[in-house]
């Protein structure tokens, strides 16, 4: 979660876009109070641990007990990507943390950019996902792509990219 409010102090709400979050009193204070401002949504705090355990269907140990409701991904242009090379293309990929993995190593080489196939769209928006990827799935911008053939043709008439 903390990776998610970084990722939007640094990018904006260009890949995810909170709608409220649901807290402790603890992390309320040591992580969202002061970004309260940059957050821009509302943030709901409970007082007992019973009542985050309740939201999620399970017990939450202290770390994860940060809940967010999101708009997520959040669709880009390709013209956008584009000037952000390079470029991962996604197709088919059906397990969610197996996407989560791939965008975890993708962004400690540096690539924020994805086009992702309508499986692999589906798959990012499980939570394992996000999970996998430690967070830095919120650090990429991706485009859905209804037919990768003609997205690829599409890079390969822009100057500087090589698919």
């Amino acid at each position: 979660m903390v990776r998610m409010i970084e990722a939007i102090e640094v990018n904006g709400t260009k890949s995810v876009q909170p709608i409220s979050f649901l807290t402790n009193r603890d992390l309320y204070s040591s992580v969202l109070e002061a970004r309260r401002n940059n957050i821009n949504v509302p943030i709901y705090v409970a007082e007992n641990q019973e009542v985050l355990n309740a939201s999620r269907g399970q017990k939450l140990n202290s770390g994860d007990s940060i809940l967010a409701i999101t708009s997520f991904p959040v669709p880009s242009l390709l013209t956008e990507l584009i000037q952000n090379p390079p470029i991962l293309i996604l197709e088919d990929i059906l397990n969610a943390e197996n996407v989560g993995s791939i965008l975890c190593t993708a962004f400690c080489l540096g690539i924020t950019s994805v086009v992702a196939s309508p499986t692999t769209w589906a798959a990012l928006k499980d939570t394992r996902a996000a999970r996998c990827s430690m967070g830095t799935i919120y650090y990429h911008r991706f485009v859905r792509s209804n037919s990768l053939s003609e997205t690829i043709q599409e890079m390969q008439k822009c100057s500087g990219i090589t698919v």
